[in-house]
């Protein structure tokens, strides 16, 4: 975004939520939209992995994010993910929502990782709201689809998202094994356990079949 002043580039500062000019110092504040978020850019070499067009370099809970107008869905850092989480539970203040089981259609699906391009992994996230969620070991990012933040927010779960487990990528870059590669866990007292009478009993052996064979990956190899 070039700056309506003097045409030079600016730069995104995410803890103020605002642009600022290169050159002349110039400040834009844009307004929060969609989602609380303050939609700046365009960045056109990140399309969304849902809808293909190029995502929006967007501000959510003073961090940095990728947003896409179409579906509202979020790219958010893994690094980033659990603050946001938190700081999301300070703002809203809001009563705890029981959320439904997670739409286990979303398991089928196959979505590539904006930024290396490469299959992203698709799973049942381990803390609350029970949702499916995608994310990339490799460059440490997690896809939410619309709304599937605001339900991790509102889950009825006392822990703190800054006591959850760090996840860590997988690959050779770690010498021991990658406790948290494919899901992002929390302690055993905070774990949720959604069931769905309706998945029937092929998508629960789908389900267990995915967790052996990442659990053999993590110990066996």
């Amino acid at each position: 975004m070039n700056c309506e002043s003097c045409g030079g580039s600016m730069r995104l500062e995410p803890a103020k939520e605002c642009l600022v000019c290169n050159y002349c110092g110039n400040i834009v504040f844009p307004e929060s939209g969609q989602d609380d978020v303050r939609v700046f850019g365009k960045v056109d070499n990140s399309p969304c992995p849902v809808c293909r067009i190029p995502l929006f370099e967007g501000v959510l809970a003073h961090r940095r994010i990728l947003y896409c107008q179409r579906c509202r869905g979020m790219l958010i850092s893994m690094d980033d993910f659990m603050p946001i989480i938190a700081e999301r539970r300070v703002e809203l203040r809001a009563a705890s929502v029981l959320a439904q089981g997670p739409d286990w259609n979303d398991m089928n699906r196959s979505v590539l990782c904006p930024q290396c391009g490469e299959l992203m992994d698709t799973h049942p996230y381990g803390g609350p709201g029970a949702i499916i969620i995608d994310n990339c070991p490799r460059c440490r990012l997690n896809w939410l689809d619309h709304k599937e933040l605001a339900r991790i927010t509102t889950a009825p779960d006392g822990t703190d998202p800054r006591e959850w487990s760090e996840p860590v990528p997988s690959g050779d870059r770690i010498s021991l094994p990658p406790r948290g590669a494919f899901f992002e866990q929390q302690p055993p007292q905070a774990a949720q356990v959604v069931q769905n009478p309706a998945a029937g009993g092929d998508m629960l052996c789908k389900t267990l079949e995915f967790i052996r064979h990442q659990l053999q990956r993590l110990f066996v190899a």
